[in-house]
């Protein structure tokens, strides 16, 4: 049994984000409403505040 990693998009990211900032949802609630775990989402909401959007472009390398 295989287990794909699902990339999302950028703009699916800052959708999350913002509905997570809105003060509306949680992270669990999030994580249901679109099928996703809630780890991921705070992986994002994570790298944005720490990177900005940078941070959430998949394959981006950072110099030391």
């Amino acid at each position: 049994m295989f287990i794909l990693n699902k990339k999302h998009e950028l703009d699916f990211k800052l959708r999350l984000i913002k509905e997570y900032k809105d003060g509306n949802n949680g992270y669990d609630s999030l994580g249901r409403k679109y099928d996703i775990q809630s780890s991921v989402i705070r992986t994002w909401v994570y790298q944005f505040d720490t990177f900005g959007i940078d941070g959430l472009i998949s394959g981006m390398t950072r110099k030391k």
